[in-house]
């Protein structure tokens, strides 16, 4: 299914591998992984930590922790799969333009599907074509690199 082709996108190389995602979820994935205690996911992403405080706590009949308590974002829902909340590579599957589906090679995991990988060679290519679009588009690799726990 596609999706709209987001307003603001960001990538960079990461250790060697080119990466490109929807700023909103760069900037989600950085925030949800820098925060280290409930107080701070309560501050930084409200809407998140009360829908894990609903699911693994208070649906349960357990208190809620308490905001010096240690957070760790491996209590969320797929994670004990190896799974992050959002997998940017997988995502961007879903609002690449098809015309440009050629910049961008597809493969294949396992357990989780499709994902994306862009070669270094096209990266700036799939960048430069998405500005021509009017979408706003960004380096930025320590951006990335916190969005992918790098």
């Amino acid at each position: 299914m596609m999706s709209e082709l987001p307003e603001r996108i960001v990538y960079g190389i990461v250790d060697g591998t080119p990466r490109l995602m929807d700023r909103d979820t760069a900037e989600y994935l950085a925030a949800l992984f820098a925060v280290k205690t409930w107080r701070e996911i309560r501050r930084a992403l409200p809407e998140i930590a009360a829908e894990i405080e609903a699911s693994e706590y208070t649906d349960l009949g357990e208190d809620a922790p308490a905001d010096e308590d240690e957070f760790d974002w491996t209590i969320m829902r797929g994670a004990e799969d190896g799974d992050a909340p959002v997998w940017p590579a997988q995502e961007l599957l879903t609002w690449i333009p098809e015309d440009l589906m050629h910049l961008i090679d597809v493969m294949d995991s396992v357990f989780n599907g499709e994902f994306a990988e862009i070669s270094e060679s096209k990266l700036e290519l799939l960048a430069e074509a998405l500005r021509s679009r009017g979408i706003e588009v960004v380096r930025d690799d320590a951006l990335i690199a916190k969005a992918e726990r790098l």
